[in-house]
């Protein structure tokens, strides 16, 4: 995510309520910030709650590793670290079906 971008900002309350849902299960969002200027992330955190861990990544290492063509994407891995579903922008008509493939994932242990 970024602080200019605005499907990442639609996306925040929507992943926090995720996490928190499904905390217990196992789950655990990292949302890593492409920001060159930690500055600007800092701000965007201070008007915008999140329940979930951010990192950051201001050299875009893992944008680079991911090969992120998008912001904001998701990428669904599993509890062996193997990436099973990778997911491009956020629209609320995919909560659902992203839901779906989280919960599956969380179930098959």
């Amino acid at each position: 995510w970024a602080s200019w971008c605005l499907p990442c900002l639609k996306s925040f309350p929507w992943l926090s309520d995720i996490q928190t849902k499904y905390r217990d299960k196992g789950l655990v969002i990292v949302g890593i910030n492409m920001d060159k200027t930690p500055v600007d992330a800092e701000k965007f955190l201070k008007r915008v709650p999140h329940d979930f861990t951010i990192a950051y990544d201001p050299t875009g290492d893992a944008a680079k590793a991911y090969n992120l063509k998008t912001m904001p994407s998701s990428y669904l891995v599993n509890r062996q670290g193997a990436l099973i579903l990778q997911h491009d922008g956020f629209r609320d008509t995919d909560k659902e079906s992203l839901e779906a493939s989280i919960l599956a994932a969380l179930e098959n242990k």
